[in-house]
């Protein structure tokens, strides 16, 4: 989209909020933060009512830039507006801006919202790791006891519901969106009973509510309606429990808490989440890392890997061997699972779980 993001003043893709910088003596951060309420002079938004961006906005925007007489000002109305310049997509009709361009869920929730909840009541969110005890905080005992149970879970758990999650306490470098999102839906809401203080807790079950009804195959007008107002409510809140208006605490109002406003608007404009989450994408990128056995030749790598599925097609298709050389899930489950009473429209599979394909995407 070419836009400036969290270093512009405008750093929304949907809207024009219009961004705060901490204005401390000798602060070096110049991103810019956007929560909704904020002390006078400034201007406080209202959720409901955000000033969006519409196509014709966006390309001026981008026309004003490109055609400014001097670098320096170019980059002063890149700054402005949050846009850099002219998207070479939109030489695409069929393409809208920001509309075309929904909210990717598994990054915004699963790789940001969460790892910055998580940071927080660790004390490690880096810029308030300074600080004292808050209401928020659980002690590192309790963390590491939270790890441990984490970890065990895997063993009681079917292996449908995904992988096995690590230690969230000693091994969360090890965490995947997919573990973040397990941990979140399933786990946390019982780890987190009594250690986290019920005003923090019920507003994590509250979003842990309104991603379950995000990530559902169809959606109503009425669950949209829900979407909205529950994450409207829920950023609210948000910055009443971390934010409460005090400018010292402005870098937990990021971009990212800010998107969670635009969920609904990208349900109505591109349908459900799972329909362009980048799951997706990265299963395809793992997959073809995994083949890339030299770095200094990675083409070569990958032309044998597309070579090699080819042949194994071609077997499969000459000497009848679809069923035994089924490296599918199907096949995987016929192998480690159960068929109960001859029934083939289900296999009992074992708690633990290590089949690679048995993922979200």
């Amino acid at each position: 989209m070419n836009m400036k993001g969290h270093n512009g003043r405008c750093p929304c893709r949907a809207c024009y909020i219009i961004g705060v910088q901490i204005s401390a003596e000798g602060n070096k951060n110049h991103t810019y933060y956007v929560p909704l309420s904020r002390g006078p002079p400034r201007i406080s938004y209202d959720a409901t009512n955000l000033p969006l961006r519409t196509h014709a906005q966006f390309l001026a925007d981008a026309h004003r830039v490109e055609t400014a007489p001097t670098t320096a000002e170019a980059n002063s109305l890149a700054t402005e507006c949050g846009v850099k310049g002219t998207p070479i997509l939109s030489a695409l009709s069929s393409l809208e801006f920001p509309t075309s361009f929904p909210i990717d869920f598994m990054h915004l929730i699963w790789e940001n919202i969460v790892k910055n909840l998580i940071l927080l009541w660790t004390k490690n969110f880096p810029a308030l790791a300074h600080e004292n005890s808050q209401p928020y905080h659980i002690k590192k005992t309790v963390w590491d006891a939270i790890g441990e149970a984490t970890a065990a879970a895997g063993s009681s758990i079917p292996s449908a519901f995904g992988s096995r999650v690590p230690n969230i306490a000693k091994n969360r470098g090890d965490f995947s969106a997919e573990a973040y999102s397990i941990w979140t839906l399933f786990l946390g809401p019982v780890l987190l009973w009594k250690f986290l203080k019920k005003p923090y807790y019920d507003h994590f079950v509250d979003l842990v509510t309104l991603l379950t009804v995000c990530m559902r195959f169809e959606l109503t007008p009425t669950d949209v309606r829900f979407i909205r107002d529950g994450f409207v409510k829920w950023v609210q809140r948000y910055e009443e429990l971390y934010y409460r208006s005090d400018t010292h605490r402005l870098p937990v109002c990021t971009i990212n808490v800010h998107s969670l406003l635009h969920i609904a608007d990208s349900i109505e404009q591109c349908g459900p989440v799972w329909a362009y989450w980048c799951f997706a994408v990265e299963r395809f990128c793992g997959s073809l890392l995994r083949t890339i056995r030299n770095r200094r030749f990675p083409f070569a790598c990958l032309d044998r890997r597309i070579r090699d599925i080819a042949q194994l097609d071609q077997i499969k298709v000459r000497y009848n061997l679809s069923k035994i050389l089924d490296l599918s899930l199907r096949g995987q489950i016929k192998d480690r699972g159960t068929c109960i009473n001859n029934c083939k429209s289900g296999w009992l599979l074992a708690v633990s779980r290590f089949l690679r394909s048995n993922q979200i995407i």
